[in-house]
């Protein structure tokens, strides 16, 4: 039985479109906006008061800790 082997070298590149300049990095590169995009790159999430309505929330967390608990 024989066998082989290939090894291939391929170089990546990376171009930007227009669109894509304002983007948030995540890379320490970015502006400061002064806003939830500050927390999103410093700690990688962002509390957003009032995206998800109180009831709802609440019952993610009441499933959450039902989950937990059925552990």
């Amino acid at each position: 039985m024989s066998s082989l082997t290939v090894t291939s070298t391929e170089q990546a590149s990376l171009t930007l479109r227009p669109e894509d300049v304002n983007r948030i990095k995540l890379d320490g590169t970015d502006r400061r906006y002064g806003d939830w995009r500050d927390d999103l790159v410093r700690d990688g999430y962002a509390v957003i008061k009032g995206a998800i309505p109180r009831e709802r929330a609440l019952s993610y967390a009441n499933r959450m800790y039902g989950l937990i608990e059925s552990l």
